[in-house]
């Protein structure tokens, strides 16, 4: 007689092996660990001790250090994971005995991502069964709601054999010959020209940028400043809007944004003439522009799916996210962990469109609101910081017209603080002009 319940008494999907190799790898090639800490998560690995060994790896690299025995254990001791772990002795087996031939490591990070998806549909599937008892709940949108975790919650299981890399001497060949027909990289601009300096000419294809600020300091209007810009270069734009109530609020402020007139007078109408004058300038300017605005997309699964299959022309060349703790992910153990794999899901989703993806993510509240900003303030964050290729946090303070950018995180490029004013009337930021 079949069991009800198939998944129970029955021992997880498991490659303890695999972790232990993988562990080991990045324990002997900082090259390799670069790798793994894109391609995994803790919560990909079973044992809490890889967890623990994998999060200390990524604390050393966060550092600019290579991963060691030496290295990681110092960080699982200040940590108090060390005894934990099985000390010294066991990080010496994953390099001596689970791992010595590093170069197989892609093989092991395929058994543990298929392994994890495997525990995450499980997992889904067990809660579902609970839910579909729950006869409160229409069942049309908990199917609908399952289908989308379910294709989430199997992401990541792809078949890694089906990557063929390339020599580096003949990407080498493409680069010089792509550079003789002046075919440069792709780069969407910003408004600000000391910040497109530093980002190597603007945004690039395939890269996630972070955007913080706490409430109210203006992070959605920058966001609208760099968009706006953005498609009068001729690129397309698409906006994911979760915070504004209606795609009428992100009208009202970009068209105070362009015609330089404030949102309140736009709202309510008591227009001069030269303001109306400006205001029919204005509107004709923005709806020559190649920028969508959608509010349907809640989840991480509908923006990737409205990305990844762009029905219009020209084709997209950048997505802004608004904003990120808003967003919906695959139901996980805690809210850190759904935030991260949203976080993954944008990476990757950056890479496959081969366009930038610009999120802006909220900052804890510390009741010292004019206190600059850190990467430690992104909220709910875990791993939001190693994700993106730079993390800008947008700065006011007190102060209604000074306001700063600081480029927390660059991958490639320097970081530092860029100058701004805040035109409070029109909701939009300039640079500031250089002293002296």
């Amino acid at each position: 007689m079949a069991r009800d319940n198939p998944a129970e008494d029955r021992p997880l999907p498991t490659s303890i092996d695999a972790e232990c190799a993988v562990l080991g790898a990045c324990l002997q090639d900082p090259e390799i660990a670069e790798t793994v800490l894109e391609s995994l998560r803790a919560n990909d690995l079973y044992q809490d001790r890889h967890k623990h060994i994998l999060g200390a790896i990524r604390a050393v690299m966060g550092k600019g250090e290579r991963p060691d025995l030496v290295t990681v254990a110092k960080v699982l001791s200040t940590r108090r994971q060390y005894d934990e772990i099985g000390g010294s002795t066991y990080l010496a087996e994953l390099i001596d005995i689970w791992c010595p031939i590093p170069s197989n490591y892609p093989a092991y990070l395929r058994l543990i991502r298929e392994a994890a998806a495997r525990r995450r549909v499980i997992a889904l599937c067990t809660r579902t069964v609970g839910e579909m008892f729950d006869e409160s709940s229409g069942l049309s949108e908990s199917i609908a709601h399952h289908e989308e975790d379910l294709d989430v919650a199997a992401h990541g299981s792809d078949d890694a054999t089906a990557v063929v890399p390339a020599k580096l001497a003949e990407t080498i060949k493409v680069w010089m010959r792509q550079d003789e027909l002046g075919q440069k990289p792709t780069r969407i601009p910003t408004h600000i020209p000391k910040l497109n300096l530093n980002l190597g000419g603007g945004m690039a294809e395939g890269r996630l940028y972070y955007l913080g600020a706490r409430p109210s300091v203006g992070k959605t209007s920058f966001a609208l400043d760099i968009a706006r810009h953005a498609a009068k270069a001729g690129h397309a734009v698409l906006v994911v809007s979760l915070e504004m109530p209606e795609i009428d609020g992100i009208t009202t402020r970009t068209l105070s944004q362009e015609s330089l007139i404030s949102e309140l007078s736009l709202r309510s109408g008591l227009l001069s003439g030269e303001e109306y004058h400006r205001l029919v300038r204005g509107a004709g300017t923005l709806s020559d522009l190649p920028v969508w605005v959608t509010e349907k997309a809640h989840n991480i699964v509908s923006i990737c799916r409205l990305a990844e299959r762009w029905p219009f022309l020209p084709r997209l060349s950048l997505l802004i996210v608004d904003y990120l703790q808003l967003v919906r992910g695959p139901k996980s153990e805690s809210r850190r962990v759904e935030i991260e794999e949203i976080s993954r899901s944008l990476k990757l989703l950056a890479v496959n469109i081969s366009a930038p993806v610009l999120c802006i993510s909220a900052l804890k509240r510390q009741g010292e609101e004019d206190r600059e900003p850190t990467m430690s303030d992104l909220k709910e964050t875990g791993e939001l910081e190693y994700d993106g290729d730079a993390v800008l946090l947008l700065h006011r303070g007190f102060n209604a017209e000074a306001a700063k950018l600081i480029i927390a995180k660059n991958k490639y490029g320097p970081v530092g603080v860029v100058p701004l004013l805040f035109k409070k009337a029109c909701v939009t930021f300039e640079q500031a002009p250089e002293e002296g």
